[in-house]
């Protein structure tokens, strides 16, 4: 439902939106692409982010605003970064190519408004080059993706 109070403002308290992030810190030996494995929620109205395969399911066709944070850790000089929003099992939208430039942390944030279909699915991939050193930070703060439902 929709609410407007004396001053005009709305809100729309059962507009499906999420907040998602990583619990705690895992490394991989794998490179190139990898879904975010995203298994906590901050907020999660409607239920339609699944922390078991880490997805938005689109409850009703229209168009949804994405944001993501990840973070790598210790990435050896020279390793290529990126990430990319999945919609259906496909790359949607890349983001930026990075290099790392000695052993460091490296953060990328992206951002894109997508129409989606009822039923539709997204996820936030990271890609990198190396299998030395390919840690994912865990935290309320370091590894994150968010969405909701714009109209």
């Amino acid at each position: 439902r929709m609410s407007i109070d004396s001053a005009g403002r709305v809100t729309k308290p059962s507009q499906p939106s999420f907040s998602a992030y990583l619990a705690s810190n895992y490394t991989t030996t794998a490179s190139g692409w990898q879904k975010l494995l995203l298994n906590g929620t901050r907020w999660n109205t409607g239920s339609h982010y699944s922390t078991s395969n880490h997805r938005f399911t689109a409850p009703v066709a229209g168009v949804y605003h994405f944001t993501g944070g990840v973070n790598r850790y210790w990435l050896p000089a020279g390793t290529l970064f990126r990430a990319a929003f999945y919609v259906n099992g496909s790359k949607y939208v890349y983001g930026h190519v990075d290099y790392s430039y000695g052993t460091s942390d490296l953060k990328y944030l992206a951002a894109s408004t997508i129409k989606l279909d009822a039923n539709d699915y997204i996820e936030f991939w990271s890609y990198t080059n190396t299998t030395t050193n390919n840690g994912f930070s865990g935290g309320l703060d370091w590894n994150t993706f968010t969405g909701f439902l714009v109209g």
